[in-house]
């Protein structure tokens, strides 16, 4: 059965040995260099020119799942059979938000023995999840899901063999986005058709070409262990924790690890649900607006450097205004009106 933890442990603790030296980037140890390991590629998506056998794990193929959840019981009952579906996956480790959160009643009795709960205390936030998950997990590739989304049987095998082909550290897929009435085959069809080159930082659903190094890879990606040698998810990304995976996944490249985006595999938007960390229209661009801020005194030079954004005061002003308007218009996403939440079927 489900496997509940008795306590948890220290989400705050450094991962995977010893702490060293953290730089004000976030990156432990004594080197922030951006092509430490031979990532030579530009920030914002080059082609891959061949396969390279750099980065390989050598004597361990498992991969562990992290499935972070907060008062998301009701999307769990409709995503986690995808989850619990998944191939070449070793374990699945569920962080819930503190001990009362409804997701330990509904895995209470799960029968899948690769199933274990580690929950946090109450109001400790994703990245500590992620965090506590990455610490706990045993297989030399780590899986971050969200309990929102779908995912095709093949998805974690698809990425650990994307990276491991190409040399990356870090692999994601595309976000593929139903339209209502749309059926999920149809929804790929349409998405594939509008490929692109590269995602933007505010790009979650480009397909590319082909397989591309780029950070801006969407949350569900595939993490090798070693790259928490020198790294974790910052804590200080609050509430709803907007750009803690973005911020990540820069941190990482900007370390020199390599972060590849595939066409080979893609996940999907479930459906919409009540709970997670979002309390609100109003407080949550809140916190949007409070944690874009963090995440442009960390990347914004760095980003303007590399083409990618306005200067980083600028393109502050141009957020708020584009939130603002999202606001005004109605536009901004709220939580589903029905207490059960609202899945999107598409067989």
């Amino acid at each position: 059965s489900g496997r509940v933890a008795p306590r948890g442990a220290d989400p705050r603790r450094p991962l995977f040995g010893p702490g060293g030296r953290w730089s004000d980037d976030g990156i432990r140890g004594d080197q922030d260099d951006e092509d430490a390991q031979g990532g030579n590629e530009t920030s914002h998506g080059r082609t891959l020119p061949h396969p390279s056998s750099a980065g390989k794990v050598i004597g361990g193929m498992s991969i562990s799942v992290v499935l972070p959840t907060s008062r998301r019981a009701a999307a769990l009952r409709h995503t986690f059979p995808l989850i619990r579906g998944l191939r070449s996956v070793d374990e699945i480790i569920v962080v819930p938000d503190g001990p009362d959160d409804p997701a330990l009643d509904l895995l209470r009795d799960e029968p899948e023995p690769r199933v274990r709960v580690e929950p946090v205390p109450a109001g400790t936030g994703s990245p500590a999840a992620r965090n506590l998950g990455a610490r706990v997990a045993s297989g030399p590739w780590i899986l971050f899901l969200e309990d929102d989304c779908g995912f095709p049987p093949g998805y974690a095998a698809a990425l650990r063999a994307e990276a491991e082909r190409h040399g990356a550290d870090i692999a994601g897929a595309p976000m593929v986005q139903p339209r209502p009435g749309e059926r999920l085959s149809e929804a790929v069809t349409r998405a594939k058709s509008d490929r692109a080159g590269a995602r933007t930082l505010d790009e979650i659903a480009a397909f590319p070409h082909r397989p591309a190094f780029t950070p801006f890879l969407p949350a569900p990606s595939i993490v090798a262990r070693r790259v928490f040698n020198r790294l974790a998810f910052d804590e200080g990304f609050l509430a709803n924790a907007y750009r803690e995976e973005t911020d990540f996944f820069l941190r990482a490249r900007r370390a020199g690890f390599r972060c590849l985006l595939t066409p080979e595999t893609f996940f999907w938007a479930a459906g919409r649900w009540p709970g997670g960390n979002h309390r609100g229209p109003l407080r949550d661009e809140w916190w949007r607006l409070r944690n874009n801020r963090r995440f442009l005194r960390r990347h914004g030079d760095w980003l303007r450097s590399q083409g990618l954004i306005a200067p980083p005061l600028l393109e502050g002003a141009l957020f708020l205004g584009r939130r603002g308007r999202l606001l005004a218009s109605g536009r901004v996403q709220r939580p589903p009106r029905r207490g059960v939440g609202e899945p999107w079927t598409n067989p």
